[in-house]
């Protein structure tokens, strides 16, 4: 199968609604879809012009914003492989995330050069930098002796066909648990998923669904997180505008919550701790429900924010190698199907299995009596 490149669900919201605003930089800087599919092009074209093709990773050390929204884009046009590398990574973790992931190009900030001194081993990589406009402004300004990647063209690429397993991205997870492991994902993989989490939530698998005057998404996570790239994804699937910042914080979110009035927010159980702890309160009018995510978020801090502020919390469970897998919609609450301590039912066209450690798989469980008639 061809024809499954993530870099067609930018390009159908630039045919289908190019004017509408589609991408908010914290800095009051905005692009429309079709201003977004050009940038992307530049990207391309850039990208291509230092060599890289389809199938070759390139990895991105870069300040979380909307430079890399084009970067994604822009890489996945040429059926390239983003490697999204934490830009709270230091050299050494930086090297060590190289050295894992043996890509073609690294790009850093021009301003964060200095990473790249005392030795540092790209590990066969051709180094390049970015300035701190990106593809929005002039190229890199400072860049330590390193060359610049000049990427602020506009053009127009068509995105090149790649197979449905064919890898579109490599992520890091689970440094909480030990050293951060490289996941490959593939691009049939993340619009299966899309699919899924687009059932439950408009009721059919159709892109551009929201209405144009749709309220943006704030994409609360970083864009080298599963779920920031999932929360962006997602929301030019359905044909929503996102906003894209550097990093959480709760005057930043209220700030923010102030400008666009949000009607739903995807957060992770640490934010809603720090929202909950806040002297402030934030203007949460409006917001129909949080989606929590990352983690499972406790029934004291849920119960804490949903009396503060009245807006309910659902969840959604997934992986960085599985994508969305299970939740609870607003509709199950509303039928009283939620469980405490649940991570949710299993999505429409997702599959599971129970198995204990012999890995032998475990029959179903029994269904349990009616306590309403006799036994």
């Amino acid at each position: 199968m061809s024809g499954a490149n993530l870099a067609r669900v930018l390009e159908a919201r630039a045919a289908d609604r190019g004017r509408a605003v589609g991408l908010h930089g914290e800095d009051g800087r905005s692009w429309t879809f079709d201003e977004i599919d050009l940038l992307a092009g530049g990207v391309a074209e850039a990208l291509a012009a230092a060599g890289v093709g389809a199938g070759d990773r390139v990895a991105c050390y870069l300040t979380n914003g909307p430079e890399i929204v084009f970067f994604l884009f822009g890489a996945w046009k040429l059926g390239a492989v983003p490697v999204t590398i934490s830009s709270l990574y230091n050299a050494a973790e930086l090297a060590e995330s190289v050295a894992k992931t043996s890509p073609k190009l690294l790009l850093v900030d021009a301003h964060r050069t200095a990473v790249l001194d005392g030795g540092f081993d790209a590990a066969g990589a051709a180094v390049r930098s970015v300035g701190p406009a990106g593809p929005a402004g002039p190229g890199a300004a400072d860049d330590g002796g390193v060359r610049p990647l000049e990427w602020g063209a506009r053009s127009r690429v068509a995105s090149a066909d790649v197979a449905a397993d064919a890898e579109s991205c490599i992520l890091f997870t689970g440094g909480t648990t030990g050293r951060p492991k490289a996941v490959s994902v593939t691009h049939g993989g993340t619009l299966g998923s899309l699919r899924r989490l687009a059932r439950v939530s408009t009721g059919g698998e159709e892109q551009g669904t929201a209405a144009a005057d749709a309220k943006p998404n704030l994409i609360a996570l970083p864009l080298f997180h599963s779920g920031g790239q999932h929360s962006l994804l997602f929301a030019f699937f359905v044909g929503r505008g996102a906003v894209v910042w550097e990093r959480f914080g709760v005057d930043r979110l209220a700030a923010l919550m102030d400008r666009f009035a949000f009607d739903n927010l995807f957060l992770l159980p640490t934010m809603v701790y720090d929202i909950v702890h806040a002297e402030r309160d934030l203007p949460f009018a409006g917001v129909k429900h949080v989606l929590v995510a990352g983690q499972a978020i406790s029934w004291p801090l849920r119960r804490e924010f949903e009396l503060r502020y009245g807006v309910p919390i659902l969840v959604n469970y997934g992986s960085t190698e599985s994508g969305h897998i299970a939740g609870w919609t607003g509709k199950d609450m509303k039928a009283g199907l939620w469980k405490p301590g649940s991570a949710g039912r299993i999505y429409p066209g997702a599959s599971w299995r129970s198995a204990p450690t012999t890995g032998r798989r475990c029959p179903p469980a029994p269904k349990a009596r009616s306590s309403s008639g006799p036994s």
